[in-house]
C-alpha cells in the first residue's frame, strides 16, 4: 500500500516537473506542446496556474492598449494560459482558483475570466461571500459578480438577489436579473413572490386562457416589467391568434399580424419553421408541458433586442425561471 502511494506520488511529481519544463518556453505552447500540457492533468494545475498568474502581472504592468485583442500577439501567450487552466482545474483546485482570484490584477478581463473559472470549479459557500464582500464597494467588474449571483441556489445569493428585487432605487439590470432567476434559484416560495410581483393588463381584452397564450403574457410581462416606456408599441403576431390582454407595456399597445416598422415593433421569433399551430411554432415545450421557451425580439429604430425565456408551470400559475440574451444590436 505505501509503495503504490509512493509511486503515485513519484508519478505526479514528474507530471508537475514536466508541465514546468514545458511552461519554461512559450514556444512549447504550439498546438503540439499545448496537447502535451493539458494532457498531465490535475498534475500540471500548479505550474500552469503559476504562468498564467506571472502573465497577467505582466499584462498588468503594461496596462492593455485599445488595439490588443484576444487572439492578437500581445495576448497570445495569456490566451494559450487561461485555455489550458480551464483543462486542468477540477473541483477540488477550486480553493486555490479563488486565492488566485483574491490576488488578481485589477484588468477587468483577466478577473472576469478567472470569475468563471471559479464559479465552475469552487464551492459556492466559500465563492458567495466573497462576492458578496466585493460589492459592498462599487466598482467596474460588479455586474460580473451579480450575473454569478443570480445564478447562484446558496440562501445568501438568493437573499441578495430578493432584496434587490424589491429595492426601487436599485440598478434596472440587477432587478431583471432578479425577476428572472428568482423562481429558480429559490423554489416554489420566491416563485409565488415573482408571480405576486407580476404586473397586472391595463387592457379590456380577454385574459389569456390557454397554456400557451399564459407563457406568451408572463414572458412578454417579464420582457417590460421594469421598461418605462409610454411610446406606441406593436405587437406582431400570426393571424390566427385572437387579442388578450397583456401587462408591461406602458403605452399604446396595438395587434398586427405582419411586419410593420412603424415605431416599436415587438414579436415572437419562430422557434419550429415546419409547425402549422402558432403555439408549437412559436413555443418549445418540454415532455410534460409545464415547461416552455419562448423567444421575445423587440425592434426601436435600429435597435434589435431578443431574449429567450425559460417558463415553468406551477400551481398559481406559469413563471419566467431564466432570461438569455440572444440577439442584441
Amino acid at each position: 500500500m505505501e509503495l503504490l502511494a509512493a509511486i503515485a506520488l513519484l508519478q505526479a511529481t514528474n507530471k508537475t516537473a514536466i508541465a514546468e519544463g514545458l511552461l519554461a518556453h512559450k514556444a512549447e505552447l504550439t498546438t503540439s506542446g499545448f496537447a502535451r500540457l493539458t494532457a498531465l492533468g490535475n498534475e500540471a494545475f500548479p505550474p500552469v496556474l503559476s504562468a498564467f498568474q506571472r502573465e497577467s502581472a505582466r499584462i498588468d504592468s503594461h496596462g492593455v492598449p485599445g488595439q490588443w485583442f484576444p487572439d492578437g500577439p500581445e495576448l497570445r501567450t495569456y490566451t494559450a494560459l487561461l485555455s489550458a487552466l480551464k483543462q486542468v482545474s477540477s473541483r477540488k483546485r477550486g480553493r486555490e482558483l479563488l486565492a488566485a482570484l483574491k490576488h488578481a490584477p485589477q484588468q477587468y478581463f483577466i478577473r472576469d475570466d478567472l470569475i468563471k473559472l471559479v464559479q465552475h470549479f469552487s464551492a459556492q459557500k466559500e465563492v458567495v461571500p466573497y462576492f458578496l464582500a466585493c460589492l459592498r464597494h462599487p466598482h467596474p467588474g460588479a455586474d460580473v459578480l451579480i450575473y454569478n449571483l443570480a445564478d447562484s441556489s446558496d440562501p445568501r445569493a438568493i437573499n441578495f438577489m430578493l432584496k434587490r428585487l424589491g429595492d426601487p432605487s436599485a440598478d434596472r439590470e440587477t432587478r431583471e436579473l432578479a425577476y428572472s432567476n428568482l423562481a429558480r434559484t429559490g423554489g416554489e416560495k420566491l416563485a409565488k413572490t415573482v408571480y405576486r410581483a407580476r404586473l397586472k393588463a391595463k387592457s379590456s381584452l380577454r385574459p389569456p386562457k390557454t397554456d400557451a397564450e399564459q407563457v406568451v403574457a408572463a414572458a412578454f410581462e417579464a420582457r417590460f416589467h421594469f421598461v418605462k416606456n409610454n411610446t406606441a408599441g406593436i405587437f406582431v403576431v400570426p393571424s390566427e391568434v385572437s387579442p388578450f390582454a397583456l401587462a408591461g407595456w406602458n403605452g399604446p399597445l396595438t395587434w398586427q399580424s405582419g411586419l410593420a416598422r412603424t415605431g416599436v415593433e415587438i414579436s415572437l421569433v419562430p422557434r419550429s419553421a415546419s409547425s402549422s399551430k402558432w403555439e408549437e411554432k412559436f413555443i418549445s415545450w418540454d415532455a410534460a408541458r409545464t415547461g416552455a421557451t419562448v423567444n421575445v425580439e423587440t425592434i426601436s429604430g435600429s435597435r434589435l433586442i431578443g431574449i429567450e425565456y425559460t417558463l415553468k408551470k406551477f400551481a398559481f400559475g406559469w413563471v419566467v425561471v431564466r432570461a438569455f440574451h440572444n440577439a442584441t444590436s
